[in-house]
């Protein structure tokens, strides 16, 4: 891979110390003129919007000969926006989760109840950092896509075919693998705070993107046949299928630090929902069941309105609550602040995953309770 683009390219980490609304503001810009110009991007178009209306998404074989591709920079890397280049000089473009839908947002926060007792724990929760109590996040970028496309679409691999098979009905059978990625802009020169979340790790067979819940972290149990396929990962963390949460609470919008009190998980419950199928429920018949592709979810969602509440947060405050859901605490919402756009592979998009390993580090007993 080619270096980074340059500082130029990532206003978030020049040195003008830029503040978080800038920040926002000049990605968004950026978006918005890479996602909706067509002559851009070469596809074909919307008519009333002007966006992208046909995607190519990567098939199954793609993914599983990029899955064992440094995924190193991926933990590493500061920049909001960035451009990688391949070794044939292009643009390199996301192979996972391409495609989606990208809007501004604010995560509004709960004033943190007069009771929040959590047994193990002496006193009331309060996080800190872009999850404190009775602030609002204002300058956030949302985005929601699919990992891939259903993955019994052209099938080529021995090795792809191999694989599919060891996963069992409900991968072979899925529509959509949802997940979201969260960012917030933070001032004082301080990195942004990024938080991703992802739905069942088989995928769900609905195609309402917002049938279930997301979360920054989901179990490590799986068919034995897929566990080479995520080999690669356990070469970067002891924990590749959860994601930090601490370095969210490290600091706030102003980029004010702060000593991080932070949960152990992050859930997404969805509060809107788009058309689409149910499990069992048939297309009323066969040219519609055509004509309804599996990413019709980004077309439905450029229909939802600013000022939508997408999801309610969730806080799983430490391991011992993981098996009992009453326990978890709802301490925000996600509301959008724009209409949402298409989200491309090359729009240069980036959000850093923070390893699992970052957050036990901080918090030693919750390694030895999972």
């Amino acid at each position: 891979l080619a270096p980074i683009s340059s500082p130029t390219e990532s206003p978030s980490n020049t040195a003008c110390k830029a503040s978080a609304k800038e920040q926002k503001e000049k990605i968004w810009s950026s978006l918005v003129a890479h996602n909706c110009n067509k002559e851009k991007t070469g596809q074909s178009s919307n008519s009333t919007t002007g966006c992208p209306a046909q995607r190519d998404w990567p098939t199954y074989d793609v993914l599983v000969k990029d899955i064992g591709g440094d995924y190193g920079d991926t933990l590493r890397c500061p920049h909001d926006i960035r451009f990688l280049s391949g070794r044939s000089g292009k643009t390199k473009e996301k192979i996972l989760c391409p495609h989606g839908v990208v809007c501004t947002a604010k995560l509004e926060l709960f004033p943190l109840p007069t009771s929040t007792q959590v047994p193990g724990q002496t006193c009331p929760i309060a996080y800190s950092g872009l999850l404190k109590p009775g602030t609002t996040v204002e300058h956030c970028i949302l985005r929601l896509s699919s990992a891939m496309r259903p993955p019994h679409d052209e099938l080529q691999s021995k090795l792809a075919r191999a694989m599919l098979y060891a996963a069992g009905d409900k991968v072979r059978n899925a529509k959509l693998f949802p997940c979201a990625s969260l960012k917030a802009f933070r001032g004082d020169g301080m990195h942004s705070g990024n938080l991703l979340f992802a739905g069942c790790k088989v995928g769900q067979q609905e195609e309402d993107f917002f049938a279930h819940c997301l979360c920054t972290q989901v179990t490590e149990q799986m068919p034995f046949g897929l566990k080479p396929f995520l080999k690669k990962f356990w070469t970067y963390s002891d924990y590749p299928l959860s994601l930090g949460v601490s370095d969210w609470c490290i600091g706030n919008q102003s980029g004010e630090t702060a000593d991080p009190y932070f949960p152990f998980a992050l859930v997404l419950s969805p509060s809107h929902h788009l058309p689409g199928r149910s499990v069992g429920q048939e297309a009323g018949n066969n040219a519609e069941a055509e004509q309804t592709s599996f990413d019709s979810f980004i077309d439905n969602a450029t229909e939802i309105p600013c000022g939508t509440t997408l999801y309610d947060v969730y806080a799983c405050p430490n391991p011992s609550v993981v098996p009992d859901p009453s326990k978890l605490e709802r301490i925000g919402r996600v509301v959008s602040t724009s209409e949402m756009i298409p989200s491309g592979k090359d729009d240069g998009l980036f959000f850093r995953h923070q390893r699992k390993d970052e957050d036990y580090a901080l918090r030693p007993n919750w390694k030895r309770a999972i």
